[in-house]
Parts: C-alpha cells; sequence; structure tokens
C-alpha cells in the first residue's frame, strides 16, 4: 500500500475513533438535595427500584450508626422512599447506558439488624444482553466499622459498610438487595466509554483535508501506474547486425 493511501486511510480513521474516551463517575447522594429524585440524575446509567419506582436522596437520621461517624457514607443515601432507607423489597437496580467496564458501591448497616450485619446481602451483574455474569456477597473481609457496638450485643457487624467492587468487560446491569430486612445504598461509582460524534466543525475539517489530499494525489497515483505499465510493456528493441 503506497504512503498516499496510508494517509489517506489515517485521515478517515482518525475521524472515526475520535468520539470514543473513558469517563469515570460517581453517584453520591450527599451531592445532591435532601430527597432528591437521582433516577435519572446521569446520563450514563438509569437507578430505579425492581418494580420501577425512583431513586432518592434520602437524609439519615442522628442514630445512624447509634450515633457514630459514618465516613464514606455521609448523610444522605440511595431510598425507595424520600427521607427513608432503603425498603426490604425491591431491589435496587442500576442500568448502565454506556459500555461499563467497572463499578463499585457502598452497602451499610447503619441501624440494628437492618443490613448485612448478621447475613450477606447479594449484588447480581448482568451484560448488556442480560446474561448473568457473577455474584457478590458483602463478607469480613470488606467490613468498615463505624462504631463500638452496644454492651451486650454480639459481634455481627453492626453499624458498618461495605465496599463491592467488580469490572468486566462489559456490565450492562446490576441488581442489588431485596431481601429480608432493609439495608444501605450509596456512592456508586462507575468507569464506562463514552462514543461522542465529532463536533461538526472537526467533522468537516476531517473530511475536507482527506478529499483534499486523495484529488491532490490523484495524478501521482495515475502517472506512478501508467508508468508501472509502460516499464512491464515496453520492450527493448531487438539489435539488428
Amino acid at each position: 500500500m503506497s504512503i498516499h493511501v496510508r494517509s489517506i486511510l489515517f485521515l478517515v480513521s482518525t475521524l472515526i475513533s475520535c468520539g470514543a474516551s473513558a469517563v469515570s463517575i460517581v453517584i453520591d447522594a450527599d451531592d445532591f438535595l435532601d430527597d432528591s429524585v437521582l433516577t435519572n440524575s446521569c446520563k450514563y446509567a438509569t437507578l430505579s427500584t425492581s418494580d420501577g419506582g425512583d431513586v432518592y436522596a434520602s437524609p439519615i437520621s442522628s442514630s445512624a450508626a447509634n450515633g457514630n461517624n459514618t465516613l464514606a457514607i455521609g448523610h444522605k443515601v440511595f431510598g425507595s422512599s424520600k427521607a427513608n432507607e432503603w425498603f426490604m423489597e425491591p431491589s435496587l437496580e442500576v442500568t448502565f447506558k454506556a459500555k461499563t467496564t467497572r463499578f463499585s458501591i457502598l452497602i451499610a448497616e447503619l441501624y440494628f439488624d437492618a443490613g448485612p450485619g448478621s447475613e450477606p446481602l447479594e449484588v447480581r451483574v448482568f451484560d448488556e444482553l442480560g446474561n448473568f455474569l457473577s455474584s457478590l456477597a458483602t463478607d469480613d473481609n470488606t467490613r468498615v466499622t463505624l462504631g463500638e457496638i452496644e454492651p451486650g450485643i454480639p459481634e455481627h457487624g453492626y453499624w458498618a459498610y461495605w465496599k463491592l467492587e467488580y469490572s468486566a468487560a462489559s456490565i450492562g446491569k446490576i441488581v442489588l438487595g431485596g431481601d429480608s430486612e432493609p439495608t444501605t445504598f450509596d456512592r456508586l461509582e462507575f468507569d464506562c466509554i463514552e462514543t461522542q460524534v465529532p463536533e461538526p466543525s472537526a467533522a468537516i475539517l476531517l473530511l475536507i483535508a482527506a478529499t483534499g489530499l486523495s484529488i491532490r494525489l490523484l495524478p501521482t497515483i495515475k502517472n506512478t501506474g501508467y508508468a508501472r505499465q509502460r516499464s512491464i510493456h515496453t520492450k527493448a528493441p531487438i539489435p539488428t547486425s
């Protein structure tokens, strides 16, 4: 392939690929006003309940974590209703609108026996086509304690939070909870690939450049081809004695 053709192909490939970029997103309830609807707060993901309800930035009460510092959880969490932590049912569903390769989320037990402290909470992960990828669960290895356990209460991880993370080539949806007791979800982070349509001005400039280069090099390509054909078909004269 000649250098002229490679130049044109490079310009075309640049035009096609210039719209893709990696994006890191954080959806934290503390970044929103009390009881704000988070369902469509981000263009890269939709947060909803499994029965199609909205998700809210719900403020927690002063009794959360037995009054201890809630650290990364902050003062607002994902709620299945206003001013309330997540109900026992339905589940929290996150549907990603762009190709997502990694996510993490905080899961907490801010109130006595209201979370995964005594029994693991499951997070189910699916790809873009709805195929099951993996199941994650809270355990003692990922727990961060938020304060002392009340005297006489056995150690089950009350007033703690967990950070669950997962990576894959393409993640389409995650489903959290829906268990027999309420719990707390907060701070969803994920990495996705955004495909953008190039700005019209940039696209036009690249197309003009590719077209101009092809027109400019066309005589050269033609002459080169003609010269090659002539050298092949022209025979040297036969010497005469």
